[in-house]
């Protein structure tokens, strides 16, 4: 007892001492201590109480490292294990009687209670030391620690070892069986030994002093159980707390391995991802021989590796004589015959670490709770095998609710003996089937999600809305609560009264989605309704009748407060959001410690800012307008309320910052100024708006009739008019605006309802309201020009539609941004509140509407007149000004959509990234480059497939400078590439000089310059996979060729697998190794030829490298369409060494769409003629003298063929200034109308994919012939160096898909321009049959080449090397199919054109019988009587697209052309 003394000195000036007393039992001593762990980290004294050799027991099989658990006092006391007990079996009752169970642990539960006095007497003691002595309790050691009562400074609190047998016990006494809907709860004495129950029964008989309860779980496996606990049901007289997983959650393959455990982790190590399967069945369960046999042939019979830890089950005097001896056995020659296949342990073994291996995939538990709690948090599903307690309800939960399991037998036959088939089938159903794979889908997700809990700051927090009962504060704050529950999987509680729930839920845009997070509170509130104003007054524009909610509104603070209290113990973090004008509401938030509050600001930022400019004296903010003032907006009382809540947040000073329900693309620069000048920028504010549904589906399950009349308006037709939900208007304002509209002449949808009463909940309050009366005989004037509505209609969607063309409003500020975000201008007229402001915001600062009346008017009469010219000012079909207002609104609307996009992506990319970082990903695959742009290029379009195709993480390596290059370059859009990881690193780029043959030749300098540069990477790269390693059960490396000796350090790691990328053909790597031989007759260029002297010697030890024998494989930037014998040649060759080869292009898109970049250059193409158009391009390295240029010109205007020419310098990898490339003078004055000259970077593919496009000069570059290629383009072939004689070969040679302008041998000779102009003319010249010829076979190999894609011949149907989930293969297959049909339409009129008359090219005749179809497809369309003007145009647009259909369209019966254009729309045709 000295340590206890010394212990207990060390405490004397402690505030807090936690002491933990434990049952008994292995599992519960083992989660005690866990906890114990958690609390001494944060430097907390903890006691720990158990016998002598329990206390020696747990820590010998801790999984903590030792040196943690000395922060921890144990206290061991001896105790004397008797088999006697005062809880006698009945036999007859008991199904237990005989269990090896009972046996074991019965002794336990009569010797436990021996520990009531040591206990007592360290209590007192401790208690003399510390300010707080708490105490966790096991509630089966109730008895034990019940003296705690007598001491004034202790509290105690039960840590239950098991959750789930909790909450079933506890609903099922409380007849809530809806809990559990699905499952048929085993009965409690099924479960448990009479024994064991008489025992609990005594315990829960002595707890009265608990303050509260500890559970071993988190929100993400039982959040529902808990949330019901505690507000549901009631349950507010004992806190709850959930705590777990309590065990270490992260594993890395650097962890400390115990050298007892080593051998085992090892083997582990040697096995593939999720293909073992762990059995144990903890330390109370003892099979006998005849189930250790039907388990070991059951798991023989299921072909699926294991570890077996076969123990015997604990005894009471486990460190005695009981434990010798050879412990259960397994059948004879089993072992052996399991050699390599299975380990049978007889050992304890670290089960978490087991868990946390990558290489197991599955657990045959017995489903005790901390084993459950092990393998959820691992990700790991289980084989249920439940015996007795907690277990079979348990196994429940994990085969019924969580859905991670499958059971080996079902609960009633559990006093069978388990047959070896019935165990080999749920081993192979978990391990070896898709029922499997869904599970262990589902506890993966689940396992990231529980460690991600467990994170500093990573718990998920609790979110308390509290909004004013009014509509547009309530609907504003319900927005708030879908986007935090639905896109943050946040749980979210909404308070208000009961008739304000029901009337937001009803008027709510968002639809109710029945697994939202979403909690309402309904707190009955007076509602102080005076009779004589208890209905609205339109002679009062501000709501009076509305006032007693302002006072009504303070009675939630009570209810409120109960709530936040019953929250708080369920959360680390409290968030409570409440409305400007609830501030007295939620004012005890500052009693709650982990709570904290954020004002949310129903209106705007810039009416915020105005109002504070007036307390402070200034009228300045909007230019030559005076600012309405706030008595003239408020009602006196308002201002009072106002005032006092005002008052109260800066005497408490509770908040934590603003939300304001605005967007910094309307009103950043107000924001910034009432963040500075105003608050001093002491006080966060964020702009988190638009709230609202920002894009609008058309696919509407229930049309209403509004919609419906919408969808058959021309585009931006219609007025919309709404005044909100607090405005009345006397019967003189209604005739007057019902005359101004129909002056106007313009169409209308007119919201016409009674402002809201107080209670509007009521099903009979909306029959009972007549409505405003209109003038006699209006609807029937305006019929088919407008519709006046009386019920609630849908906003958001009628203003996203394309009819709306402007909005008539109040200004209250939830329909102005809903206007702004929709991009629709404003009819301005307000009427109270920050509606002024909102008005002036609108109409002289964001210039996007027009006012009906200047606020000082604002007590005269408006007139039709008015209302007519403002609404024809933003509507009339000749306003120039509503013109240019639209186009801001437009503009606004298109900045508020980009911003709510970005913001999308961002958090989604940040849950990605927070995933990443905690959870191993299953792959990760990294891109490593050589730095030339044709390589770069190739392997970023790799990327983008293999990130977009197959939601794989990916990280691209490269310099600086080339990612900036490359990405500036990028045919993908810039957002596509987000997906993509870049990693630019800093490395020196050298200069280098050669003196061999290639001296004339600047870019051979330059490729030495790459090789040399690239080695730098070597560091960074190693550096960075093993990073990656660490969080990915599966590293890919794919590298160019070129840099395995930058890469070759994958090799030491165990996870990874590397595969070389080939920027090359296929044909270039067998001629250059002689394996074609045998299959073409031409000459072959030599390497030495092609190639530099210093770069074929750093080729050549690249081949060297290890790395070479280690790769899995190659990839090639090709297709069988292309290269098909070449890649069986290679294929048949890499089989030999046991690699594999994929041909996974092209890798470029396929299909070409409008294209926005130079739109000049394409504009041009647009006019010229099929195939007219030849496009001159030597890629990113190619620098020609002045004298080559001036040939070329010479040339091409002597060939008299239209031409887009590309003449830049080549890259240089460090940048020494460029010379400008210079033509003949006079050249681009009298090619004018023939032919442009670029200097910039073009769009290669979309020129190339254009109809007009119809040669392609180039220089061969592999990454060029693909592109050419594909999109059917025959090649004038103009090779300079590397491996492009080779291709230059192949496309003239081999495919005959080109013709060369002149021979290799000929290469150091200036290639003159009657060279160039002759072969020009053999592929466009229209007399030019070999040019036909060639271009028929360009033409088909492209046709071959997009089926091949679409069919799966390329990386987008490679699924075999990647892992993807059925829907995405399925997208991807229906996106294969559309490519293909998408293509060979594109493919066939050329190809029609050139078999039917190649040398004739389509006259303006035909192009003019084009036109007049065209103007008879409308004609022809307004016959379709069941289709709507939305739908004509939209029929017309995919007609007109194609000139086959249009012709085709014609032909189609006229009783027949609505159900064909309707088929055409939804995509059956």
């Amino acid at each position: 007892m000295e340590a206890t003394s010394a212990a207990m000195k060390d405490s004397s000036t402690l505030s807090v001492v936690v002491v933990m007393v434990p049952f008994l039992g292995q599992s519960h001593l083992n989660q005690f201590l866990q906890l114990a762990n958690v609390v001494s980290s944060y430097d907390i004294p903890v006691h720990y109480i158990s016998s002598t050799l329990h206390i020696s027991r747990v820590k010998s099989r801790a999984s903590n490292p030792i040196h943690q658990l000395t922060k921890i006092h144990f206290h061991d006391y001896p105790l004397q294990f008797s088999s006697s007990s005062s809880l006698p079996i009945s036999h007859h009752e008991d199904p237990f009687f005989s269990s090896e169970f009972v046996k074991i642990s019965f002794p336990l539960f009569e010797c436990s209670t021996n520990l009531r006095e040591p206990v007592a007497e360290l209590l007192q003691s401790l208690s003399q030391t510390t300010k707080r002595l708490v105490v966790v309790y096991d509630p089966m050691m109730a008895s034990v620690v019940q003296d705690v009562v007598r001491i004034p400074n202790g509290e105690a609190y039960s840590f239950h070892c098991g959750s789930f047998v909790f909450f079933a016990n506890m609903f099922n006494l409380l007849g809530r069986n809806d809990m559990f809907p699905v499952m048929d709860i085993p009965p409690w004495e099924s479960c448990f030994p009479a024994a064991l129950n008489r025992f609990l029964e005594r315990e829960i008989e002595v707890v009265k002093f608990q303050a509260g309860e500890i559970f071993n779980t988190c929100r993400a496996i039982e959040g529902a159980f808990l949330e019901s606990l505690v507000n549901d049901i009631g349950v507010e007289k004992n806190k709850f707390w959930a705590v777990g997983p309590l065990h270490q959650t992260t594993m890395t393959r650097n962890e400390l391995r115990r050298d007892q455990d080593k051998w085992l982790l090892d083997w582990l190590d040697k096995q593939e991802p999720n293909s073992v399967l762990y059995i144990s069945f903890g330390t109370t369960t003892i099979f006998s021989d005849e189930e250790i046999k039907e388990i070991a042939i059951g798991l023989e019979l299921s072909g699926v590796k294991f570890i077996w830890a076969l123990r015997e089950g604990d005894k009471c005097d486990v460190l005695g004589t009981n434990e010798e001896g050879e412990g259960p056995q397994v059948p004879d020659g089993f072992e052996e015959r399991m050699k390599g296949m299975g380990i049978v342990v007889r050992e304890w073994v670290p089960q978490v670490e087991i868990l946390g291996h990558s290489s197991t995939g599955g657990f045959m538990s017995h489903c005790g709770w901390n084993s459950c709690m092990e393998s959820i948090s691992m990700g790991v599903p289980l084989v249920t095998w439940p015996l007795h307690t907690d277990q079979p309800i348990n196994a429940l939960l994990i085969t019924h609710v969580l859905k991670v399991g499958v059971a080996v037998m079902e609960r009633q036959q559990r006093d069978e003996v388990v047959s070896s088939s019935t165990i080999s089938r749920a081993v192979r159903t978990l391990m070896a089937s898709n029922e499997g794979g869904e599970m262990r889908k589902r506890a993966e997700e689940l396992g990231a999600e529980v460690r991600k809990s467990t994170e500093e700051g990573g718990v998920t927090p609790v979110v308390v809305m509290v909004p004013f009962p009014a509509q547009s504060h309530l609907n504003q704050l319900l927005q708030l609560s879908h986007v935090v529950s639905s896109s943050y999987d946040i749980p979210v509680h909404y308070v208000s009264s009961p008739l304000h729930i029901s009337q937001v839920k009803s008027r709510s845009s968002n639809p109710q989605d029945p697994t939202n997070k979403i909690h309402f509170h309904g707190f009955q509130i007076p509602l102080l309704l005076p009779s004589s104003s208890s209905s609205p007054n339109p002679k009062s524009k501000f709501p009076l009748h509305l006032l007693p909610c302002f006072e009504a509104s303070t009675h939630l603070r009570q209810p409120v407060a109960e709530l936040l209290r019953s929250l708080s113990p369920t959360t680390k973090r409290l968030v409570v959001i409440h409305d400007a004008l609830t501030t007295y509401v939620v004012q005890d938030v500052v009693s709650i410690q982990n709570a904290e509050a954020y004002s949310f600001n129903c209106a705007s930022a810039f009416s915020a800012f105005a109002f504070m400019c007036e307390t402070l004296g200034r009228n300045d903010i909007v230019p030559n307008k005076e600012l309405p003032s706030s008595i003239s907006c408020f009602p006196s009382e308002v201002l009072a309320f106002l005032g006092s809540q005002i008052h109260l947040a800066m005497t408490l000073k509770f908040s934590s910052g603003q939300l304001y329900n605005s967007s910094k693309s309307i009103e950043g620069s107000f924001v910034e100024l009432l963040s500075k000048e105003i608050n001093g920028g002491k006080e966060k504010i964020w702009t988190i708006g638009p709230l609202h549904q920002t894009i609008i589906s058309e696919n509407r399950a229930e049309k209403s009739l509004v919609l419906e009349w919408l969808d058959q308006q021309e585009p931006n037709s219609v007025l919309y008019i709404s005044f909100g939900t607090t405005v009345s208007f006397s019967e003189d304002e209604i005739e007057e605006l019902a005359f101004g509209l129909e002056q106007s002449g313009v169409k209308f949808i007119w919201v016409l309802r009674d402002a809201d009463e107080i209670d509007v909940s009521s099903s009979s309050y909306e029959e009972g309201r007549k409505g405003p009366k209109l003038p006699d005989g209006f609807k029937e004037r305006v019929k088919g020009m407008g519709m006046v509505v009386r019920e609630w209609v849908p906003q958001v969607e009628i203003l996203g539609h394309s009819s709306t063309g402007g909005f008539m409003s109040h200004c209250g500020w939830n329909s102005c941004m809903e206007s702004l975000s929709m991009g629709v201008p404003m009819v301005a007229w307000p009427m109270h509140s920050d509606q002024p402001m909102n008005g002036l915001l609108i109409t002289e600062l964001l210039k996007v509407g027009v006012g009906v009346i200047e606020w000082s008017q604002r007590e005269e009469l408006v007139t039709s007149s008015m209302i007519s010219r403002g609404v024809r000012r933003i509507m009339g079909s000749d306003s120039e000004e509503g013109d240019e207002i639209r186009k801001r609104a437009v503009e606004i609307g298109v900045a508020v959509k980009r911003s709510v996009a970005k913001e999308i992506e961002k958090n989604r990319r940040k849950s990605m990234a927070t995933s990443n970082e905690n959870n191993p990903l299953s792959v990760v695959v990294v891109m490593v480059p050589f730095l030339a742009q044709s390589h770069l290029n190739q392997l970023l379009q790799f990327a983008h497939v293999v990130s977009s195709s197959y939601d794989i993480p990916v990280h691209y390596i490269s310099s600086k400078p080339q990612i900036s290059q490359v990405k500036s370059r990028a045919s993908n859009p810039l957002n596509q590439l987000t997906e993509i990881h870049f990693h630019g690193y800093e490395i020196p780029l050298p200069h280098a000089q050669i003196t061999d043959l290639f001296s004339k030749t600047n870019n051979a300098e330059e490729e030495i310059c790459r090789v040399k540069a690239s080695k730098h990477l070597r560091e960074p790269v190693e550096v960075l996979i093993k990073s990656l390693s660490q969080n990915s059960k599966r590293l890919v490396v794919v590298y160019d060729v070129l840099m395995s000796w930058v890469v070759q350090d994958v090799v030491s790691l165990q996870n990874a697998e590397c595969y070389s990328f080939h920027c090359v053909s296929v044909f270039f790597g067998l001629a250059v190794t002689q394996k074609l031989d045998h299959m073409i007759h031409i000459p072959i260029p030599t390497v030495e030829s092609c190639f530099p002297a210093l770069f074929l010697d750093f080729f050549s030890s690249q081949l060297k490298l290890p790395i070479s024998d280690f790769k899995s494989g190659s990839l090639h930037n090709t297709c069988r369409a292309i290269e098909g014998s070449s890649i069986e040649i290679l294929g048949n060759e890499e089989r030999k060494l046991n690699r594999k080869v994929w041909a996974i292009g092209p890798l470029h898109k396929m299909i070409i769409t409008d294209c926005n970049e130079d739109k000049r250059l394409m504009e041009w193409l647009d006019e010229q003629e099929v195939n007219s158009v030849l496009y001159i391009s030597f890629g990113s390295l190619i620098s020609l003298s002045d004298e080559q240029i001036r040939e070329i010109a010479i040339g091409l205007e002597e060939s008299g063929v239209k031409f887009i020419w590309v003449l830049r310098e080549g890259d240089k990898l460090v940048d020494l200034g460029k010379r400008l490339s210079q033509v003949p003078d006079g050249f681009e004055e009298r090619m004018k109308g023939m032919g442009m000259v670029v200097r910039e970077w073009v769009p290669q593919v979309k020129i190339l994919g254009h109809s007009s496009t119809g040669g392609f000069m180039s220089h061969c570059g592999w990454n060029s012939c693909v592109e050419s290629l594909s999109m059917g383009v025959p090649i004038v072939a103009w090779p300079m160096q590397s491996d492009q004689p080779f291709n230059g070969l192949l496309i003239t040679r081999v495919l005959k898909v080109g013709v060369a302008v002149m021979e290799w041998e000929e290469r150091d000779e200036l290639v003159t321009s009657s060279m160039i102009s002759r072969s020009v003319r053999r592929i466009m010249g229209s007399d030019s049959e070999e040019g036909d010829e060639i271009r028929k076979r360009a033409v088909e190999m492209g046709v071959a080449v997009k089926r091949s894609v679409a069919e799966g011949d390329a990386t987008r149907g490679a699924q075999s090397h990647t892992q993807s989930d059925g829907s995405s293969k399925k997208k991807r297959k229906a996106a294969n199919h559309e490519e293909l049909s998408n293509a060979l339409t594109q493919s066939a009129s050329i190809l029609a054109e050139v078999i039917e008359k190649a040398s004739i090219r389509l006259s303006k005749a035909i192009g003019e019988d084009l036109n007049e179809k065209h103007m008879q497809l409308g004609k022809e369309l307004e016959r379709t009587t069941t289709l709507t003007t939305t739908q004509r145009h939209k029929v017309a647009r995919m007609i007109m697209q194609d000139n086959a259909l249009v012709s085709y369209f014609f032909s189609v019966p006229d009783d027949e052309k609505d159900e064909w254009a309707r088929l055409l729309i939804d995509g059956s045709l």
